[in-house]
């Protein structure tokens, strides 16, 4: 079978799926190199549901079709259990004076024509810094007494288990290594959570999601930073990609520009909005200083994405890292570091070589 035919029909089966359009696909070559792909890059819901509209599900043997209706089913019944804990999360919080918001995750996933097809992971919460050990009580009272003696904190959030989902407490949204960068970052931040709220309801709940210009700048921060570090899965440029189609009126092109040029992001952000603009259908008109020069690395990074999957964990090298001690893991990070900075040298070859210079400089220790 042909790899070329199943990235094909997949992504024709993802872009249905994000803009609610039928498929017209009545034949697929290879149907579990689709699936394998929506399973790495964690759209499964979303490619499934498709397929199952569409003529090309009726050549699948019944048990099949029934096994993916299944997974889809299972899919979307986490994610209703999600929105449940969030609908329960927030107003404990409130009723105790602390004003939250929904990161990334369900908050986008509001976004889609769908939301329950979407792959729900980590649920993570904002609260203000003079807030944040008052709603970690608040939290631990909704845990079990295993789960608050497991829990941990990081420099970057409290983690717990709540209702069976890895829940994140930040005080703030992120934080950079570099103190300038830092310094520049929170006070847009303190700025962004100073403006009126982008709302929603979830179960009836009112659910505060952060104002559209930051949200659309902190969105892709988080998805360069993962792509950075271990790469990514489609699924975080689909939300990317809805966010900007959702909030396009809403977004301020003229305070996301000196955002995105403080800390050296356009390129990649007209990178990433390429892929999303020429392979997922978004609207070029809605992706900001959309750049079509960039449209010939887009399939390269598409490329990319798609041999690695979601997180990195689809490389053989992430595989035999994670299994790995001693001189064999130092020596199998010190491979990776190379072909990871090789891969985004030939998209931008100047961030391939910092992140080459920066990784070199203590990757052997892990």
């Amino acid at each position: 079978m042909s790899p070329t035919a199943s990235i094909s029909d997949f992504l024709l089966l993802l872009r249905c799926a994000l803009w609610d359009s039928a498929s017209e696909l009545d034949w697929l070559d290879d149907w579990n190199g689709v699936v394998r792909l929506a399973n790495q890059q964690t759209t499964l819901g979303l490619v499934g549901h498709a397929a199952l509209q569409s003529e090309a599900v009726r050549q699948l043997l019944p048990e099949s079709r029934l096994r993916l209706q299944q997974q889809v089913d299972r899919l979307a019944d986490r994610a209703k259990h999600c929105e449940a804990l969030i609908s329960r999360m927030v107003p404990a919080l409130e009723a105790e004076g602390i004003e939250t918001w929904l990161l990334k995750g369900q908050g986008l996933a509001a976004f889609y024509p769908a939301p329950l097809l979407r792959h729900c992971g980590d649920v993570d919460l904002l609260v203000r810094p003079a807030c944040f050990s008052k709603a970690v009580s608040v939290l631990n009272r909704l845990a079990t007494p295993q789960a608050v003696a497991e829990a941990f904190n990081t420099d970057k959030h409290y983690h717990i288990r709540i209702g069976g989902f890895d829940v994140e407490l930040h005080r703030r949204c992120m934080a950079f290594a570099d103190a300038a960068a830092d310094r520049r970052y929170q006070s847009l931040e303190d700025e962004a959570i100073a403006l009126p709220p982008d709302d929603f309801k979830l179960n009836g709940t009112a659910i505060h999601r952060l104002e559209p210009t930051f949200n659309a700048f902190y969105v892709f921060v988080h998805l360069w930073e993962h792509f950075l570090e271990r790469g990514i899965g489609l699924r975080q440029v689909c939300d990317f990609a809805l966010l900007l189609h959702a909030r396009n009126a809403q977004i301020d092109r003229t305070r996301l520009r000196p955002m995105l040029d403080a800390f050296g992001l356009m390129r990649p952000w007209q990178l990433f909005g390429a892929l999303a603009v020429k392979h997922l259908g978004l609207p070029k008109e809605e992706m900001p200083f959309f750049d079509p020069r960039f449209v010939r690395k887009a399939r390269r990074l598409l490329r990319v994405i798609l041999k690695e999957g979601n997180f990195g964990r689809s490389t053989t090298l992430r595989q035999q890292h994670t299994r790995r001690r001693g001189l064999s893991r130092r020596l199998t990070t010190l491979l990776s570091i190379q072909v990871r900075s090789w891969r985004i040298f030939t998209l931008l070859p100047d961030v391939g070589l910092h992140l080459w210079k920066q990784k070199m400089k203590g990757g052997l220790n892990k």
